[in-house]
């Protein structure tokens, strides 16, 4: 038994044995969601070292859903022997993600996911023990996130150049943060309001404050905080309505901030109240 299983770990950290064995599952996902899904890498080194390369997966429509040019997590040494596994590096690059909705339909295109790994009726009502795991690093590299939401009439569009997360503590128990400084750089966000697809319902002066949302910053009451926070060469445009453009005159509803620059260090959060020193504000307007 014992030779078998040390050969079993040896055969797991042969690089090219891990890549049949991720081919196939990628193989079986592939045939339960119903779409392809590729995996071109992937390396491990001894459980505590991954490193996967060209993820692919389409959504049905043939559309690309994601795209992961490279994950790296290195964690722990044998950390499923561990009660809270630490992970030293999470690193994220050359990634796209890509989510919508058409006009004529509520579904979102990754809806098909969730719906091959449902559940079904099956419900867990025993008191589970909060999920314990450290974090000290996280680095993003060419990340692109974009939401598109034809039904509701909403897009928005997330390019992250670059970002370094470096963390003390994450305590979900104690719901409690603890990070030492937050980096991005040439970070795009890009919102557009338009009138969707989904039915309007009738308004009076009596309803018209019915799209207010009551729901509280913090509810569940996190403590957060961050030692220092910097922005830099990051840009911000919204687009809401078709109202003309006038040269020199700012206009709400075509907004296009560039050159953010942002310093604060000190930051605290507590229930609804955010507490920080600011060191550095600036941007340009259109």
């Amino acid at each position: 038994m014992l030779v078998l299983i040390i050969s079993t770990i040896v055969l797991i950290n042969i690089t090219p044995v891990q890549n049949y064995l991720v081919k196939k599952a990628a193989g079986v996902l592939s045939a339960k969601l119903k779409t392809r899904v590729e995996v071109a890498h992937v390396r491990l080194d001894f459980l505590n070292h991954f490193l996967i390369q060209g993820v692919y997966i389409e959504d049905q429509h043939k559309d690309t859903l994601l795209y992961a040019g490279e994950l790296q997590i290195r964690i722990s040494d044998w950390f499923i022997f561990r009660d809270k596994p630490i992970i030293h590096y999470l690193g994220v690059k050359n990634t796209f993600v890509h989510m919508y909705r058409k006009s004529t339909s509520d579904v979102w295109n990754s809806d098909f996911i969730a719906d091959a790994f449902g559940s079904g009726n099956n419900k867990d009502t025993s008191a589970s023990k909060p999920f314990e795991l450290g974090l000290e690093k996280v680095e993003l590299d060419q990340v692109r996130f974009h939401m598109d939401d034809a039904w509701g009439g909403e897009d928005m569009d997330y390019d992250i150049g670059s970002a370094i997360i470096n963390s003390r503590t994450l305590d979900f128990k104690k719901e409690f943060i603890d990070v030492k400084s937050i980096d991005f750089g040439k970070v795009a966000v890009l919102i557009r309001e338009f009138k969707g697809g989904k039915p309007q319902k009738h308004k009076t002066a009596v309803d018209s404050t019915e799209d207010f949302d009551p729901t509280p910053f913090n509810p569940d009451h996190w403590r957060v905080k961050v030692g220092e926070v910097n922005l830099k060469d990051c840009s911000f445009a919204l687009e809401n309505g078709n109202s003309a453009l006038v040269p020199g005159i700012f206009n709400q509803e075509h907004i296009d901030i560039r050159d953010i620059q942002i310093k604060v260090e000190s930051v605290n959060i507590v229930g609804d109240t955010i507490h920080g020193k600011v060191n550095l504000l600036k941007a340009r307007e259109r």
